[in-house]
C-alpha cells in the first residue's frame, strides 16, 4: 500500500463497543441501531478507504499480484475489512440500497476468515476489480 495511507477517523474515548442504551420515544431508534446512524458517515468514510486501498492494490496489476503472497494477504485483509464495516451500516442504509449484495459481501468475509486456506485469490482480485467499483458508485462514494 502506499506510504499515504488514509486511516479513517478515530474513535472518540470509549470505544465504538461502548453503547449508551437509552429509552427513546416511540419510533426512535436506541442502543446498536441510534449509535450506527450516528456513526453512518464514519462508516462510509471507512468503507471508502477499503474501496481506495482496493483500488490500489488493483493499480499494482495482476501479475504483481498472481506472484507476490504479500499482495494476495493484503487482497484479503481489505475484502475482510470492508465486509466487517459494512456490516456496521444501519439497516435502513442497506435498505436504501438492495441493489448492494449485502449478503454476498458478508458471505465472502466468512469464507475469506473461516476457510482461509481455501480462498481462492481469482475470486478475491475478481470481487477488487469489478465488485468494489461497482459497490463505490452504488454507495455513491467518491
Amino acid at each position: 500500500m502506499s506510504a499515504q495511507r488514509r486511516e479513517p477517523a478515530g474513535d472518540q474515548p470509549g470505544g465504538r463497543f461502548t453503547l449508551e442504551v437509552r429509552a427513546e420515544a416511540e419510533g426512535e431508534l436506541s442502543g446498536p441501531d441510534r449509535y450506527r446512524e450516528e456513526r453512518l458517515a464514519e462508516t462510509l468514510a471507512e468503507i471508502g478507504v477499503c474501496l481506495s486501498d482496493g483500488a490500489e492494490l488493483v493499480s499494482m496489476g495482476k501479475q504483481r499480484f498472481d506472484s507476490d503472497w504479500l499482495a494476495r494477504r493484503a487482497a484479503k485483509n481489505i475484502v475482510t475489512e470492508f465486509a466487517e464495516t459494512a456490516n456496521r451500516l444501519p439497516e435502513l442504509f442497506k435498505q436504501a440500497h438492495p441493489e448492494t449484495p449485502w449478503k454476498a459481501i458478508s458471505g465472502m468475509r466468512n469464507r475469506v476468515v473461516h476457510v482461509y486456506e481455501n480462498t481462492d485469490p481469482e475470486i478475491v482480485w475478481n470481487v477488487l476489480t469489478n465488485d468494489f467499483p461497482a459497490i463505490r458508485r452504488q454507495l455513491g462514494i467518491g
